[in-house]
């Protein structure tokens, strides 16, 4: 029990932080950098810069954990995942030697796909099925950047 209080406890520390960082406090930290010394108050200003992005992936990180295990935990349970025969883009590009891009062109060509757990999959039916269609033909694919 006394471990649950304590997690608690921290959580609603972090759930603070945020109000605790204000920017005028960033900004006088800044200001009491070194200005007579550029390369020490540069070097400073890029580990507060790193320790800012690495804060913000953390809470990323956690958020995402957050959805998934928890507030779509349902949803993302409920959806049919059978890996052995449905294949994302890149497996396919993988299997077959060719660029993910070739793989969006299959798709936009009439290659079928199904989203699962909110990923694109191609079933190994749907693919057979295309390259049995598509085996002699020949694509001329315009570049994006021309038109």
């Amino acid at each position: 029990m006394k471990t649950e209080v304590e997690n608690n406890s921290r959580i609603t520390e972090l759930l603070k932080m945020p109000e605790s960082i204000k920017l005028t406090d960033v900004d006088a930290y800044i200001n009491g950098l070194p200005s007579d010394n550029m390369e020490v108050r540069e070097r400073a200003l890029l580990d507060l810069d790193t320790l800012f992005g690495k804060l913000q992936n953390h809470i990323q990180l956690l958020s995402l954990y957050l959805k998934q295990r928890h507030l779509l935990g349902n949803a993302v349970t409920t959806a049919p995942v059978d890996t052995g025969s449905n294949y994302t883009k890149q497996e396919i590009a993988v299997r077959y030697r060719v660029s993910i891009r070739t793989i969006t062109n299959w798709i936009a060509s009439g290659l079928q796909t199904t989203l699962i757990g909110g990923v694109m999959r191609i079933s190994e039916s749907a693919l057979q099925e295309f390259i049995k269609n598509n085996r002699r033909r020949k694509y001329n694919w315009r570049s994006i950047a021309r038109t």
